[in-house]
């Protein structure tokens, strides 16, 4: 199978996850999302809105590539989510987490206010136009 490319603006990968983020897919994704932020000068930002599912191995998998962004100087945000995942991260408290910017970076749209929570976007563009370049579906493999 070939790696999927992709580009951005600002040099920040802008990636779709969609499906299921459980156990099961969760070791393909980790590779998958490493890779675009390796290859990434500005981080990343993930659309998360497609997912159906996450289980808490696919939370500690956003929460490890959160802090592997970081490690390397690198902003990793998640900018929209869908209502499933929204919840999840609301019952962990970790929405304002992941969709703040890194330490010592402010967004205008944030500043004074606190974190704005992710949106889910209305077209499969982000707020800037950008629209995602490369595509991660979780299917879970059978066991």
């Amino acid at each position: 199978m070939q790696q999927p490319s992709y580009r951005s603006r600002r040099d920040q990968a802008l990636v779709a996850v969609e499906g299921d983020l459980d156990l099961a897919s969760s070791r393909r994704v980790r590779e998958r999302l490493g890779a675009a932020l390796d290859e990434s000068a500005g981080g990343l930002r993930l659309d998360l809105s497609g997912l159906a599912f996450c289980d808490c191995a696919g939370l500690n998998l956003l929460l490890e590539l959160r802090r592997r962004a970081l490690d390397q100087g690198k902003p990793f945000t998640v900018h929209a989510v869908g209502p499933a995942v929204g919840r999840l991260f609301d019952l962990v408290g970790v929405r304002e987490l992941l969709s703040s910017p890194p330490p010592g970076r402010t967004d205008a749209r944030r500043a004074g206010r606190g974190a704005v929570p992710p949106r889910v976007p209305a077209s499969p563009e982000d707020e800037d136009g950008v629209r995602p370049r490369l595509l991660v579906s979780c299917v879970s493999e059978p066991a």
